[in-house]
């Protein structure tokens, strides 16, 4: 009968990480916080450190040696690069909705005609996305009679998302990479040329 002997790996004991002082983990917080990631100032502040500042600038690099501190900063930094993702994320899906509901209001859901006339459509009435999607309205009195006037911006908007879905390649760069970053160079460009495509209703009304 074969006898199998099984090899024991050696448990490899990890090395211990000490627990961070409040102190340190205070200079971290600051440092991540500050927007030129000055350790010597972060460790001034941390510390409450009133000595020389080359010997602030040495316990600092110190610090950012520690493994205890060097977890502890990068746990901090993914929290934060989380954090910008969220906001980044919220933003771009904010920009979408509102360009998508300028591209995709269309007149018929501010107004009815027929035969006997065109009747609007009292906004009270109206979605809130059909009335996000209304560039300009305004009434004016003309001899003969009210004259009102609806202005969409389809065409721009319907450009915008055009170029964000990578549409029309011949003629637009795409920047798979970053999108939202197009998205907004081409609403900057928009509002340095002002408003194009735009359709208009005038009602008259004696």
């Amino acid at each position: 009968m074969a006898i199998l002997k099984l090899a024991t790996k050696k448990r490899v004991k990890k090395k211990e990480v000490k627990k961070l002082t409040e102190n340190q983990k205070r200079f971290v917080d600051i440092l991540v916080l500050d927007p030129h990631r000055c350790a010597t100032r972060a460790y001034i502040k941390a510390y409450n450190y009133k000595g020389k500042k080359t010997t602030a600038a040495v316990s600092a690099h110190e610090n950012l040696t520690k493994p205890n501190v060097i977890a502890y900063l990068e746990k901090r930094e993914k929290g934060i690069q989380k954090k910008l993702q969220e906001r980044y994320e919220i933003i771009e899906d904010r920009i979408l909705k509102e360009i998508s509901t300028m591209a995709f209001t269309r007149m018929s859901d501010l107004l009815v005609w027929n035969a006997d006339g065109i009747t609007l459509l009292d906004s009270e009435n109206l979605h809130e996305y059909v009335k996000a999607g209304v560039i300009e309205i305004k009434q004016t009195k003309t001899q003969y009679g009210m004259n009102i006037s609806i202005k969409l911006d389809k065409r721009g908007a319907l450009e915008l998302l055009a170029k964000y879905a990578g549409l029309f390649k011949d003629k637009v760069e795409h920047d798979v990479a970053d999108p939202l970053k197009k998205l907004m160079d081409s609403i900057a460009a928009q509002n340095d040329t002002g408003p194009t495509g735009t359709d208009a209703v005038a009602l008259s009304q004696k």
